[in-house]
């Protein structure tokens, strides 16, 4: 989760999902995005399951995500939030 939140703020989005003693937690990332109903939307699109909530994208990895699906979505997010649509 530490790698998937560094990517994240990487992209130059915000984390809103508090960290603890500076450390992200280990289930659900909270994040700001541009356009956040049109990004979930985008990405359920492309079967990425992730939820959108009080204007927040939210991440839970789970135990059977493999790294390959975590590098996708973030591909897919890069791509959306550099896109025009929002």
């Amino acid at each position: 989760m530490d790698e998937l939140a560094n990517d994240i703020l990487n992209l130059g989005l915000k984390i809103a999902t508090p960290f603890r003693n500076g450390t992200p937690p280990q289930s659900i990332l909270s994040v700001r995005a541009p356009n956040v109903n049109e990004v979930h939307k985008r990405l359920l699109n492309e079967k990425i399951v992730v939820s959108a909530r009080s204007g927040l994208l939210r991440i839970s990895p789970h135990f059977y995500n493999r790294k390959e699906d975590i590098e996708r979505f973030l591909s897919k997010v890069k791509v959306l939030i550099r896109s025009n649509f929002t």
